[in-house]
């Protein structure tokens, strides 16, 4: 019955897939492997061209916890996901929904590959790189991550008197970063005031009296951003 909304690639995007996959074709993967991969490109909605926006969609692909892994649509200049696909043709409408064609075959990703998909995120990418930390949050999980903006990153480098974050030490980054991960998939609806183990050495103190603020001054933006291994939470600084 639906309504669908379907991403839907081309034969020369999946031609493109099987060539990154280092397979021949279709029979070369399992229903396992396949199903994540095309319910990433479904959502339980129909959603029209002129009702994307910039931000984040849920897909039907299953993330932990019951949850559904998010896509990341840029209108700026046409509709792109994910950073790098392509809206080539939209609002093909059916009568259960609409299939917009796309040029290159989505896979779900895990909490630093949805950071890379986001513009906003590219300094907290170079230092989870810098840190030598992107291996292991690209690990099973599930994390819970409060991810600073390139412009609290930018306040934060500042204040530091460095122009980039490969200026700090990769211990210090290393150390600056775990405080901002939690073990779990923590979802908005989950988080209650009290104090928070991170994988690092402080904790963080919660209060949701006006919105979720961390340790008194950092303030979470943008909620549920769901991965694969993880979710993300939006903040406005960098917590220290």
């Amino acid at each position: 019955a639906g309504p669908f909304t379907v991403f839907a690639p081309t034969n020369a995007a999946f031609d493109q897939l099987f060539i990154d996959l280092s397979v021949s074709g279709l029979d070369d993967l399992d229903a396992a492997t396949l199903t994540p991969i095309l319910l990433y490109h479904v959502v339980g909605a129909n959603a029209l061209s002129t009702s994307l926006a910039t931000g984040y969609i849920n897909s039907l692909s299953d993330g932990p916890e019951s949850t559904k892994v998010s896509i990341y649509v840029d209108i700026t200049s046409g509709v792109v996901l994910n950073s790098s696909t392509n809206v080539t043709a939209a609002d093909l409408t059916a009568d259960n929904g609409v299939v917009h064609v796309i040029d290159k075959v989505l896979l779900p990703p895990d909490v630093v590959v949805t950071a890379q998909n986001n513009p906003d995120f590219n300094i907290l990418i170079d230092a989870a790189v810098h840190a030598g930390l992107a291996g292991t949050l690209m690990g099973t999980g599930p994390f819970t991550i409060f991810a600073p903006t390139d412009a609290a990153f930018t306040t934060f480098l500042n204040g530091l008197g460095v122009g980039s974050i490969t200026d700090v030490a990769d211990t210090t980054v290393a150390a600056v970063l775990l405080n901002h991960v939690v073990s779990g998939n923590v979802e908005s609806s989950e988080v209650t005031d009290g104090m928070v183990a991170t994988l690092g050495t402080d904790s963080l103190n919660i209060s949701t009296s006006s919105g979720v603020v961390i340790n008194g001054d950092v303030n979470v933006v943008l909620t549920d951003v769901q991965a694969t291994n993880g979710v993300i939470h939006v903040i406005d600084k960098v917590i220290q």
